[in-house]
């Protein structure tokens, strides 16, 4: 196997971890939306958070940059048009990610988060003022 296909493995697996990580936080998100009690929004939301912030660090790892770094560069050796658009977009995130912290990435999901369970619950009691506090904290 040449080390360009051992990378491109390499990448391959990073992105199928990170789609992993997404179905699960969709499942939770799904599931906070529809059956999640609301004594446990705060947990699904912790949990929620956990694994977004997961997701967030794989793109962190200083392989997979390196690994990321040298596609960029060398995209020619990549001959499927699919995978170098994909090459192409995690590039583009890369460079629009990169000065972001995990812990504010984490602090940024916390507060979406809790922002939309309060959305839910100023709706449902068509109270307002119930969604203001973390209005103001997403701005």
């Amino acid at each position: 196997m040449s080390k360009v296909q051992k990378r491109l493995d390499y990448f391959k697996s990073v992105l199928e971890e990170s789609q992993k990580l997404n179905n699960a936080s969709c499942l939770l998100a799904f599931d906070r939306e529809t059956i999640c009690p609301k004594n446990a929004m705060a947990e699904h939301e912790d949990i929620e958070a956990y694994i977004s912030n997961l997701n967030f660090k794989k793109f962190k790892d200083k392989k997979y940059i390196k690994t990321l770094l040298y596609f960029h560069k060398h995209i020619n050796v990549i001959k499927d048009k699919y995978t170098r658009k994909v090459i192409e977009l995690l590039y583009d995130d890369y460079c629009k990610n990169k000065n972001i912290s995990a812990e504010l990435a984490d602090k940024h999901c916390r507060v979406f988060l809790k922002a939309f369970s309060d959305w839910q619950n100023a709706k449902k009691a068509s109270d307002f003022n119930l969604f203001k506090e973390s209005l103001q904290n997403v701005r």
